[in-house]
């Protein structure tokens, strides 16, 4: 009986879609508009400063809405994308997955390491620029 009534509530929401904007994280995420992913990904990059080695850019892209129920759907996005001279992107990737502060998942494209502020929430963007940092640190990155 718990089970049903936990689903009927949730179905309960996604009936009303100002109230599932509102409670359902997923869905607020993906609702987002270009315009707050942009105003993330700058902040982000003035997080970042000026690196030697790595040139750090906005850029337009798309976010998959996901494997599983919507696999094949696609949304504009803005990107962070690092390049990097003299410095392994497989690398950075790879202390961004193990970072101490915390784990960051980017995809390589176009000789680029990407990074898709769409799920990252406001209050998640410094911890994002100190995991960003640590990575290219630990990379080589000057």
């Amino acid at each position: 009986k718990t089970t049903i009534a936990a689903l009927e509530e949730t179905l309960r929401t996604y009936l009303d879609p100002e109230r599932a904007l509102r409670e359902i994280p997923t869905l607020a995420l993906i609702a987002q508009p270009v315009k707050t992913i942009e105003q993330k990904a700058r902040r982000l990059l003035r997080k970042l400063g000026r690196w030697e080695s790595v040139e750090l850019r906005l850029e337009p892209g798309t976010s998959q809405v996901g494997g599983g129920a919507l696999p094949t759907e696609f949304l504009e996005t803005r990107l962070v994308a690092l390049r990097t001279e003299g410095v392994s992107l497989a690398q950075v990737a790879r202390q961004l997955r193990t970072n101490d502060c915390c784990c960051v998942f980017a995809r390589t494209q176009n000789d680029a390491l990407l990074l898709d502020l769409r799920t990252v929430l406001e209050d998640e963007i410094d911890l994002l620029a100190q995991a960003v940092r640590n990575a290219l640190t630990a990379a080589g990155a000057r």
